[in-house]
């Protein structure tokens, strides 16, 4: 990463919370490279206050200096709150929503695949059979190819085989030879080694798998006249994977557009029961029902992305036109209030600064 400015110049900062993305180490060095200075405790000198996604935020309780700061900011308006993923932003890195809306979190993956365990996955990642994409303070990310692996080795270990087994046997597949190019030593599976019959379908012919169709999808829905490719693509990806949750969103997101709300709701749906906690289909569900004229449902999807991040900005600005909708000022004026301590500057924060008049 390369700074083209000092954007912290000037900027006095200080961090709470446990951070998902990095070290407090690493957070406090950007900081530092970006021309900023770092502080330990909350005064009225500090400018600003980076709230971890791991830590606070999802509690009851907060922390003494995120307190601190909520006072001064009312009283002085000097110090500015903001989350770990807007922080990220700022130097152009992904925040943990970023990453779980495109690739899949470890400790997610084993929710779905109880079968597997964390000492299963460094196992099978010390033969080089599983990689993330990307790794975290507090996950790992996989892409969606690496799920057909982790379902595969789930069903395998609910035949009862050895995870041992189960590796070599996933290793003569991937590496096939007459004799193992590694040495297993302790990790020599006991019993027998699982065989992996080719597939004796037509190779002039190849089927299609779900990412593949997912794929297609994606090249037809930038365009409105291809719309129709894409939603048969995305379709046929899910009958191949029904819970190929970026299949189900971009479906809603197609069906949204075109109005028709009903299918719309049916994938959003589909893709918030697979994965409760994504704020983006939480955002997404919030917004359908809005349009559906369905506001208490809305408030509450809106209500459950602001959740996961209380400081989602855009979260606040929605919530805050459906309260406005059905009279409800005085809610609506507090997440006006919040929103423009998030982003006080742009269009958006001309509109909100309009509403509280």
């Amino acid at each position: 990463m390369i700074l083209k400015e000092k954007i912290f110049e000037n900027q006095i900062v200080v961090f709470t919370g446990k951070f998902a993305s990095m070290s407090r180490k690493e957070a406090e060095q950007l900081v530092l490279t970006a021309g900023g200075k770092i502080a330990d405790q909350v005064t009225a000198e500090i400018t600003m206050l980076v709230v971890g996604d791991e830590g606070f935020l999802n509690q009851i309780d907060k922390s003494k200096k995120l307190k601190k700061a909520e006072e001064l900011a009312d009283k002085t308006n000097s110090i500015k709150i903001i989350s770990e993923s807007v922080f990220l932003e700022m130097f152009e890195l992904e925040s943990r929503y970023q990453l779980e809306n495109k690739y899949y979190p470890l400790k997610e993956i084993l929710k779905i695949y109880q079968k597997i365990r964390p000492e299963h996955v460094r196992l099978l990642q010390k033969w080089n059979l599983l990689q993330p994409v990307t790794r975290t303070n507090s996950d790992q990310y996989f892409e969606f190819k690496d799920l057909l692996i982790f379902r595969k080795i789930h069903q395998f270990l609910e035949e009862d085989k050895t995870i041992r087994g189960i590796a070599r046997g996933l290793y003569l597949e991937q590496f096939p030879s007459n004799q193992l190019k590694i040495e297993f030593e302790e990790e020599r599976p006991r019993g027998q080694i699982l065989e992996f019959i080719p597939s004796t379908s037509n190779q002039s012919e190849p089927t299609l798998t779900a990412m593949d169709w997912y794929d297609i999808g994606n090249q037809y829905d930038t365009d409105a006249a291809t719309y129709p490719e894409a939603i048969d693509a995305y379709q046929k990806a899910l009958e191949l994977e029904p819970t190929f949750t970026p299949a189900a969103i971009n479906l809603g997101n197609l069906y949204f557009i075109k109005r028709e709300f009903d299918e719309a709701e049916k994938y959003y749906l589909q893709a918030h029961q697979q994965t409760a906690n994504n704020q983006k289909i939480l955002f997404n569900l919030g917004n359908l029902y809005d349009e559906m004229g369905e506001y208490s449902k809305s408030i509450k999807f809106f209500k459950k992305a602001l959740e996961i991040d209380p400081f989602y900005a855009d979260g606040h600005f929605n919530i805050a036109l459906v309260y406005e909708k059905l009279g409800l000022v005085v809610k609506a004026k507090s997440h006006w209030q919040m929103y423009l301590k998030i982003d006080p500057t742009g269009e958006a924060a001309k509109v909100a600064r309009e509403h509280l008049k």
